[in-house]
């Protein structure tokens, strides 16, 4: 059964709006350099933005209730999640390059599945239903990358400075899901602004031509 128009806003902004915050902590943390403390709120903006998408603020998820879906969308958040876990607290006897191969490789495949999920649902429309595939493709190329060192590609990465690709299509995928919905009130409220501008420019102008005619 698909949700409610007004509620899946809802959702969609609460999750957007998590989804955001999450690439601009991402944005900050390559502007400062490096920050545990900025690393771990992003991957939490992140892990709720995603629960929020996945189960809906009041059960108006985005995947039109598809288990799948929402299981891909919960693995895409908390995923980042659990490697900073891991990073503070490594499993003992596991090789760190073992577990973070098999995470990288699991929240990759999450991410498209997710993508896949809300782009089949319908639940959505316009830019809002298309975006996370934004996010899988980025997922994917970072997973080649990681997977298949290819030296010229490793240069070309740093040079264009690739690794702002996941905060920008964050950012972008967090935008979308916050406006989805939001275009008739956005119209009003544009209306109003413009139609306060020609009172005022009205006014303005009849003041200023019995101004130029006192004083002739």
């Amino acid at each position: 059964m698909a949700a409610s128009p007004d509620r899946t806003t809802t959702t969609t902004m609460v999750g957007g709006g998590l989804l955001t915050l999450a690439g601009l902590l991402l944005v900050l943390l390559l502007l400062v350099g490096g920050s545990e403390g900025l690393a771990l709120l992003s991957a939490v903006a992140l892990a709720a933005g995603a629960c929020v998408l996945a189960f809906g603020v009041r059960g108006d998820d985005v995947v039109g209730g598809s288990l799948v879906g929402r299981i891909a969308l919960v693995v895409l958040g908390v995923g980042p999640l659990v490697w900073e876990a891991l990073f503070a607290l490594p499993l003992a006897g596991l090789p760190a390059l073992v577990t973070n191969m098999t995470l990288l490789g699991l929240v990759t495949v999450a991410t498209v599945v997710a993508a896949t999920s809300v782009v089949r649902a319908r639940v959505l429309h316009g830019v809002a239903r298309w975006v996370l595939l934004l996010v899988a493709a980025e997922a994917v190329l970072t997973a080649a990358m990681s997977t298949v060192p290819w030296e010229p590609m490793l240069l070309l990465y740093v040079r264009l400075d690739l690794e702002l690709l996941r905060p920008i299509a964050l950012l972008v995928a967090g935008v979308a899901f916050v406006l989805h919905g939001q275009g008739p009130a956005i119209r009003r409220r544009l209306g109003v602004v413009n139609a306060e501008w020609k009172r005022t420019t009205e006014v303005g102008g009849g003041t200023l031509d019995r101004e130029r005619e006192d004083a002739r």
